[in-house]
């Protein structure tokens, strides 16, 4: 039996492929799992909330935020392209969410980050939060006054690497994909 945490729960970017893998696992965390995306979701299921929203527009990030315990933040633009929408979901987006949360005194949020920060790393390096960021695009781009929070995960993938690494093709070492942490994006050439 699960133990239901959350009476609401929010699931920004619910339309992306990580909110739509995660819309049915979340409802066992929560009585309500509202949907926001500015995309169509569809319609609400039992136990669901949609609530359209673009992460640009403050008010409405913060009406989708009112009653909400707690934010799984899936929203924004995963992959590259031109600067100016990646600025309105993935910077001003997620400054409209975080101000939404401290005004109205959501307690926890769980943010997805990419690897896209340190994509011009090695994958033969280790990078520690002291490093200085490597973006391989726009996508990448980090506040250099953020600070450490401090989170410790409870899970780990590395329950699954023997069995991905056993059915995983060994990979081209020349290839600059394979040699940087930010894959094929690495392939159009460093970020400036």
């Amino acid at each position: 039996m699960t133990i239901k945490v959350h009476e609401r729960l929010l699931l920004t970017g619910a339309a992306g492929g990580l909110g739509r893998a995660l819309r049915d696992r979340l409802k066992a965390n929560c009585s309500t799992l509202r949907l926001s995306d500015r995309l169509d979701i569809g319609a609400a299921r039992e136990g669901e909330e949609v609530m359209l929203a673009d992460l640009a527009d403050a008010d409405a990030v913060h009406a989708t935020m009112a009653g909400v315990d707690a934010i799984v933040h899936m929203g924004g633009i995963s992959v590259e392209g031109p600067f100016a929408p990646i600025l309105q979901a993935n910077i001003l987006g997620v400054y409209n969410l975080y101000e939404a949360v401290r005004k109205h005194g959501t307690k926890r949020v769980v943010f997805a980050s990419p690897n896209h920060v340190t994509g011009f790393y090695k994958q033969s390096e280790t990078i520690t939060a002291d490093q200085p960021a490597r973006p391989d695009g726009y996508y990448g781009l980090d506040n250099s006054q953020a600070r450490h929070v401090g989170y410790a995960p409870r899970d780990s993938a590395d329950v699954f690497r023997q069995a991905i690494h056993a059915r995983t093709p060994a990979p081209d070492l020349n290839d600059p994909a394979v040699q940087h942490q930010g894959g094929g994006f690495v392939r159009m050439g460093p970020f400036e």
